[in-house]
């Protein structure tokens, strides 16, 4: 079996020609119950991280994401997720993240009505919140977290490919179709999964390992999609969020790098800001 790279050229043309993709980030503005939530949340991940710098060997990636600065991570989910230990939730506002990837889709459906999406997110309290808010919004919603099973994730995925064919079919007989959109968590649906009819992915947030980001985009642009690919990320302003995209930018040009899944302390460091 011959598998070829996005980036091969056989004869002078590329082997795998794929539709345009790009990436865009938003940059929001928390709203002061967010932002009152954040700081607690940071104030309780700053001593845990100088035990990072205290004992290197243990600053890996999930380490550092699953312990270290779950809270902060949360707080920035934009699903109005209140970590536990940090500060107790008056009404359970929903996050402006969330306000802007309705709106987006909303949008985006007014041309596009049977438009099919992806959204990705860490936390599976935010899964949830995502899919009620989606639905509550007249959006039909599918999707899984890692804990279901591999039989019905096949299922989810068919059903989801099958519809954008279906609508494509239907949408020529002016038969009304549903817009559609895919939410999973992270580490689920980053890998193994095709996509390939959705045209739109949203990031609920980025990922401290930027390959996670590629992989994620990759199920959507890979063989098979026909139409250009745009991946909104949705990042928070004066947050971790802002940390984590200052760490994918030196990653690129060569400054730090994560070896053997290790952050590196100059990494650490930018972790210990908001920007």
């Amino acid at each position: 079996m011959i598998r070829h790279t996005k980036a091969q050229r056989i004869g002078g043309q590329v082997a795998l020609a794929l539709p345009d993709a790009a990436c865009e980030t938003i940059w929001i503005d928390m709203d002061p119950h967010e932002r009152r939530i954040y700081d607690a949340a940071r104030n309780l991940s700053a001593s845990k991280l100088q035990t990072c710098f205290d004992n290197p060997a243990k600053a890996q990636v999930t380490y550092v994401e699953n312990f270290v600065l779950a809270s902060r991570r949360q707080a920035c989910s934009g699903a109005g997720i209140v970590p536990k230990k940090v500060i107790s939730s008056s009404g359970g506002t929903t996050g402006r993240k969330l306000h802007v990837l309705l709106d987006d889709l909303a949008q985006l459906r007014a041309f596009e009505p049977s438009l099919h999406a992806v959204v990705f997110t860490h936390h599976v309290d935010g899964y949830e919140k995502i899919c009620s808010a989606l639905r509550s919004a007249g959006f039909e919603v599918c999707g899984f977290t890692g804990g279901v099973q591999a039989a019905v994730r096949h299922e989810t995925i068919r059903a989801f490919q099958e519809s954008a064919e279906a609508a494509a079919v239907k949408g020529a007989k002016k038969t009304k179709v549903a817009a559609k959109v895919f939410v999973a968590t992270m580490r689920a649906g980053n890998v193994g999964v095709t996509l390939t009819a959705a045209t739109r992915v949203y990031l609920m947030e980025p990922c401290l390992d930027p390959s996670m980001e590629l992989q994620a985009a990759g199920r959507i642009h890979r063989l098979g999609q026909t139409k250009d690919v745009l991946v909104k990320k949705l990042c928070y302003k004066n947050s971790i969020d802002g940390a984590v995209a200052e760490i994918h930018k030196k990653i690129s040009s060569g400054a730090l790098s994560i070896v053997d899944n290790v952050f590196p302390v100059a990494a650490l460091k930018i972790l210990q800001k908001d920007y």
